[in-house]
């Protein structure tokens, strides 16, 4: 069991190396993204930015809690970018055209093997201002270190849960490939509002049935007013919402037809 984890986790390594030398080959395209990112990143901050130094708070929120937020929703965002991008449209669209006979006919997990193959660079970008953020926010200390990076760590698992999810639409819809990209950004746009703005209803089910919560949401409140059944609500929900998108990638698995599904490939 101990020489299949080593043999598996060098596999991925090599996986990530060779994925990572393939996107950074172009050293002045991957400056460009990387810095391109950045700015885009702060551009959308500025402008939330606007509106706080106009109501200096949003139902309670400051904008240094808000920059905290995004700080770790774009930076829980990045590890999908640069570790596990083929986890998206690319694994929807493989199963759509009937392409993972390659994969599962290899000794490794399908799953994790096609998350591992791509890598964007421009996740570089997010990572970098994500840890900014958090740390010009005041709300990253030495103190608050162990709080901050469980929350990072439950955010990027439910990034990560949200996208097998949507990405294993094909195995169940025809021509849905497409849509689970779009569902994916619709979630991580929703994910970059002020937890603050939802109420009633709306934040019981994003703090409940959807995983929002655990981004915009209960970081801040666990910081400003600490709780464990906080913190353990944001990490049994995680675990929880990530074995969900698991078991509904493997009964999609159950359902693939293979290469015999004709289709044509369009880009």
């Amino acid at each position: 069991m101990v020489n299949q984890f080593k043999s598996s986790l060098r596999f991925y390594c090599q996986l990530l190396k060779t994925s990572f030398k393939q996107a950074i080959a172009v050293k002045s395209a991957f400056c460009l993204r990387v810095i391109f990112m950045i700015i885009n990143n702060l551009m959308m901050l500025f402008a939330w930015g606007a509106l706080f130094h106009q109501f200096n708070t949003i139902n309670g929120w400051s904008f240094y809690d808000f920059m905290f937020m995004t700080g770790l929703c774009v930076g829980s965002f990045s590890i999908w970018s640069l570790f596990f991008r083929g986890m998206g449209i690319y694994m929807a669209r493989m199963i759509e055209y009937g392409d993972l006979d390659t994969y599962l006919t290899q000794p490794r997990t399908a799953l994790f093997h096609i998350s591992c193959s791509i890598s964007d660079p421009s996740g570089l970008g997010d990572f970098i201002t994500g840890l900014l953020l958090m740390t010009a926010s005041g709300l990253l200390t030495w103190q608050t270190a162990p709080i901050v990076l469980t929350c990072f760590i439950c955010a990027t698992i439910c990034f990560l849960s949200v996208n097998i999810l949507v990405s294993s639409l094909p195995f169940f819809f025809r021509k849905t490939d497409d849509l689970s990209e779009r569902l994916f950004y619709l979630f991580f746009n929703i994910a970059g509002y002020p937890g603050s703005i939802y109420n009633g209803l709306a934040k019981l089910l994003l703090c409940t049935l959807f995983p929002v919560g655990i981004i915009s949401v209960f970081p801040v409140l666990l910081l400003q007013t600490f709780s464990i059944w906080i913190l353990i609500y944001i990490v049994l929900f995680s675990v929880g919402f990530l074995s969900i998108s698991i078991f509904f990638f493997q009964r999609g698995l159950r359902r693939y037809e293979g290469g015999n599904r004709f289709g044509i490939h369009g880009q």
